[in-house]
Formats: structure tokens, C-alpha cells, sequence
């Protein structure tokens, strides 16, 4: 596994790299977050987590698949920067469900290998590790909701008329004239 100190020092260059570009103005406040929090700070949790669930479950080292872990979720939150930057010709939804692929696939691994380590535990496992599963169930709907959200978007550019979009802090306005038919889309987006 990359080590912890490695990765602590990946998250604290994507941090000072974030707060760079967000003082220059060279992307938007979403590729900016993804930048400290999924390329910096998501790595070393995975890590941690992986890390720690040994002594809860009083078992042995993870095996070496499970390093994968955190470099394929870097590489899923790059992807996902890159495209908030146009890096891609393709758009951001292809690259958000290639995000997902790599980022959720390696958040449902180190799910799964949580899962078989509770169950062979002697005894029963440290209560913290429900904790871990919580919260990496909570972070994969996260991941899940992007992808969602972006079939939205996809059908109001491809059925609506654009008519203006504009940034609120992190928010992304858009105003447009969609018909009637597919009102129902969008509805839980009316302001």
C-alpha cells in the first residue's frame, strides 16, 4: 500500500495545489474541490481505513491487492478534474461514470474486504468498524449521485433550449426552456 506518510504528502501538494489555482482563478470551484478532497484527502482516508481495520477485526496485514485501493481512486478523481478542466473531448458525463467505475470500484472493494474481515474475526469486531462501512456506504451514494445528476443535465442540453448559465459559489444556474412533456425531470431542480 502506499504509505501513509506518502499520501498524507500527496493530500497536503493537492491542498497547497488547490488553493493555488483557486488564487489564480484557473478553474471552477468544483475542479478546485475535487482537487484537495478527491485527489488529496480521499486516498489518504481509504488508506487509513484499510490501515486501521486490521486492529479492529485483530487480524493480519491487508493483502497486497488492497493497495490498489487508494491509487484507483486517485486515478478516478483525476479523471473527474480532468474533465471539469476539458481535458476530455468527450464531456463530463463519460467521464464522471469512468470516474465512478474507478473511485466507487475501489470504495466497494475495500468495502467488501471489511466485510470478509468482520466475518472471520474471533469474537466480534471492534464497534468502529460499522463506522468505516457507514461511511464508505454514505461516500459510494456520493459517488453514485454525480452520474445520476448528470443524465439530468444531459437531457435538458439535449431536449431543452439553454438559455443562460451562471456560477453562485459553487452552485452552476441554469436557465432554460424545456418541454412540457418532460417537466417532471426536473421539477426537484426549480428554484
Amino acid at each position: 500500500m502506499p504509505s501513509l506518510s506518502a499520501l498524507a504528502i500527496n493530500a497536503l501538494v493537492m491542498m497547497a495545489a488547490a488553493l493555488a489555482i483557486w488564487l489564480t482563478g484557473g478553474l471552477t470551484p468544483q475542479a478546485i474541490a475535487h482537487i484537495a478532497f478527491a485527489l488529496g484527502v480521499l486516498p489518504l482516508i481509504l488508506a487509513a481505513i484499510a490501515y486501521f481495520v486490521p486492529v479492529l477485526t485483530r487480524s493480519g496485514a491487508p493483502p497486497a491487492q488492497l493497495h490498489a485501493v487508494p491509487v484507483v481512486a486517485w486515478l478516478g478523481a483525476a479523471c473527474i478534474v480532468a474533465a471539469f478542466a476539458g481535458v476530455f473531448d468527450f464531456g463530463l458525463t463519460p467521464a464522471s461514470h469512468l470516474a465512478f467505475l474507478l473511485s466507487g470500484g475501489a470504495v466497494l472493494a475495500l468495502m467488501l474486504w471489511i466485510v470478509r474481515r468482520a466475518r472471520a474475526t474471533l469474537g466480534a469486531p471492534h464497534p468502529g468498524l460499522r463506522w468505516y462501512l457507514a461511511a464508505l456506504a454514505c461516500l459510494l451514494l456520493a459517488l453514485l449521485a454525480v452520474p445520476a445528476s448528470e443524465a439530468v443535465i444531459a437531457l435538458l442540453h439535449r431536449e431543452g433550449k439553454m438559455v443562460n448559465h451562471d456560477y453562485e459559489g459553487n452552485d452552476i444556474v441554469l436557465t432554460a426552456v424545456i418541454p412540457h412533456a418532460l417537466r417532471h425531470h426536473f421539477e426537484a431542480f426549480r428554484d
